[in-house]
């Protein structure tokens, strides 16, 4: 069996791209000997986000969703909300993540898997496994998306964090 691949998702009114990500990933988990673990941390959906988790989990689809909500309420910065719903998915996986773990975060109101093909999925987790990476952070180009990874200097032409 091969290590843990924690997928922790994070979303917030995005129900259509949300179960478009996770009815993908929960296809590609079942046809897969890979170990992957899905989570969903949500904060305040009123479109249907969070009754689809609840039942994925109920169902054994995912391991894990986690409900944060009235962070509107408290933060009017999108990206401390980020973070604290971050914060909560990574306190989910370090009570089962090891030393051989990899940490996969998602946006998911972003259509991420619709040009990815099971193939090509499986092989980007076999290369982090054979890696000894620990980590794998989403991009774009030609920006660097993920808003929260450490970045070297001269990685990115904007990088203003």
């Amino acid at each position: 069996m091969f290590l843990p691949i924690f997928l922790i998702g994070m979303s917030k009114n995005c129900y259509k791209s949300l179960k478009n990500n996770l009815d993908y990933l929960i296809k590609f988990k079942e046809m897969t000997n890979l170990n992957i673990k899905i989570c969903i941390v949500d904060s305040d959906s009123v479109d249907g986000t969070k009754q689809y988790c609840k039942k994925l989990e109920e169902e054994n689809k995912i391991e894990k969703f986690i409900e944060v909500d009235k962070l509107e309420e408290k933060y009017r910065s999108r990206i401390k909300r980020l973070a604290l719903s971050r914060n909560e998915g990574l306190n989910f996986i370090k009570k089962e993540m090891n030393q051989d773990s990899i940490f996969v975060p998602m946006d998911m109101d972003l259509d991420l898997f619709s040009l990815t093909s099971f193939d090509a999925l499986k092989n980007i987790f076999k290369s982090f496994i054979e890696s000894d990476s620990d980590c794998l952070f989403p991009y774009s180009i030609p920006y660097y998306y993920d808003i929260f990874a450490l970045r070297k200097q001269g990685w990115v032409k904007n990088n203003n964090i």
